[in-house]
């Protein structure tokens, strides 16, 4: 796929009035872990940042708000109050983004009340291979008849077969936000070698085609990269951290590790790849997942075997002019392609059908098709 040569600036977003949006995810509002970084507080900046009015419904807080903190209890009442939200503020567009509280009977009173509103979900969760990913495939397939479009973090097979199940699908790059990615870690030598980060107590991970525990890696690159530092939390019983401390040990590293849990999908990949981008450290990527057919080897640090792994790491710990230059140039192009506005945008006009502007960067946007009629 010849991607690099569109270096032009993109044309997005050609929504002239303003839309009142109501966008029901996980704000990442628990004070054990605040998770800054989230993709849900993004994209809702993103549309802000373009004009638009919106009303975030963290739909899991207020199932426990509604029930003394029992989440499971306060499912029927959430739905009720997000009912009687749409019915108050009448949004043009609803998004719901993970939001597993919402049923797909609520998105349906919400439409018969509001006919001309429009409905997307968004997911960041793998859907591929399918014989790992039957709960996010069927959590977004169950939605599929009352939703407008569906964007998902895959492209390629991935998107073409969820396209089958879901309807109108389309990629979902994940975003950076300038307010939240701060850090320029190219600007200054960093204490820090490399960070690794495992936000779950299972480390599995896909590297190079096969199923291993991340900490397994990581004692391989160490063992034979005695001279380089590394940064690790969730690993080796190193907590896990979240929210600015978080932040702050991205920021005083120089590359970051971006093994997701499945790289096989064509641009899938944790979000952290965003938060590693966009806060200026160079990032080591498999080759396998497709980023370098929007990202060249000067802007991102790939690798396609274990000894290629440690090259990159060992070349770019010893000489920071590389490193600080590669890093330079993938926050760049990364805040250029995928910057949340432009994110949020692309996102609306996917949804209010201004397919003709699509930026051709994000591949595979308009895959679906419609849903089979029932008999």
């Amino acid at each position: 796929m010849a991607l690099r040569a569109l270096r032009s600036p993109l044309r997005i977003g050609t929504a002239v009035q303003p839309l009142r949006i109501v966008h029901v995810a996980n704000f990442g509002l628990t004070p054990t872990k605040l998770y800054i970084h989230n993709v849900a507080t993004k994209l809702s900046n993103g549309w802000v940042r373009g004009g638009h009015h919106v009303i975030n419904f963290h739909d899991r807080e207020a199932a426990k708000w509604s029930s003394m903190g029992i989440k499971a209890l306060g499912r029927r009442r959430a739905n009720k109050l997000l009912i009687e939200l749409c019915e108050q503020t009448r949004p043009d567009l609803l998004v719901l983004g993970h939001a597993d509280i919402v049923t797909p009977e609520t998105i349906a009173a919400i439409r018969q009340k509001l006919p001309a509103m429009r409905v997307a979900q968004w997911s960041v969760d793998w859907v591929y291979p399918a014989t790992h990913a039957q709960r996010n495939i069927r959590t977004l397939a169950a939605k599929a008849e009352h939703v407008d479009w569906t964007f998902l973090s895959s492209a390629g097979e991935a998107l073409e077969q969820m396209g089958k199940l879901c309807g109108k699908v389309a990629f979902l790059p994940n975003p950076v936000d300038p307010s939240i990615e701060t850090a320029r870690a190219f600007e200054a030598d960093q204490p820090t070698d490399v960070f690794v980060s495992a936000g779950r107590k299972a480390e599995v991970r896909q590297h190079l085609g096969e199923e291993v525990l991340l900490s397994d890696v990581v004692t391989g690159l160490k063992r034979r990269l005695p001279d380089v530092t590394f940064e690790t939390h969730g690993l080796f019983g190193n907590p896990t951290i979240w929210g600015p401390a978080y932040q702050a040990s991205i920021s005083r590293s120089a590359m970051g590790l971006n093994m997701s849990r499945h790289s096989g999908a064509y641009l899938y990949s944790s979000d952290r790849l965003a938060h590693l981008a966009g806060n200026g450290v160079a990032v080591l990527i498999e080759r396998v997942t497709g980023y370098g057919d929007l990202f060249g080897e000067d802007e991102m640090l790939f690798y396609s075997s274990d000894d290629e792994l440690a090259e990159q790491i060992a070349r770019h710990a010893r000489d920071g002019f590389a490193r600080k230059a590669v890093a330079r140039k993938g926050w760049a192009r990364y805040r250029e392609l995928f910057d949340n506005a432009r994110v949020a945008a692309y996102m609306l006009d996917v949804v209010f059908d201004h397919h003709d502007v699509l930026p051709r960067a994000y591949p595979a946007v308009a895959a679906g098709r419609p849903l089979p009629q029932a008999a």
